[in-house]
């Protein structure tokens, strides 16, 4: 499943290497790779910064309300 999600995600970012070398050029796969890593950094970002928002809502959903 995970080799699933590197695969479309690679082939997402498989058109950005375009806009920024040539053709044929050895470090297309590196350049598809940062671009694939920097997205899913930013989705980890985004989940840290809504835990505060989210995880008093979750506590107060399982714990007794006197």
């Amino acid at each position: 499943m995970f080799d699933q999600l590197v695969e479309n995600l690679l082939a997402f970012f498989g058109a950005i290497p375009a806009f920024f070398l040539e053709e044929g050029s050895p470090n297309v796969f590196m350049i598809r790779v940062m671009f694939a890593l920097m997205f899913l950094v930013a989705i980890v970002f985004v989940i840290a910064i809504w835990v505060p928002r989210w995880k008093a809502k979750v506590t107060s959903a399982f714990t007794r309300k006197r």
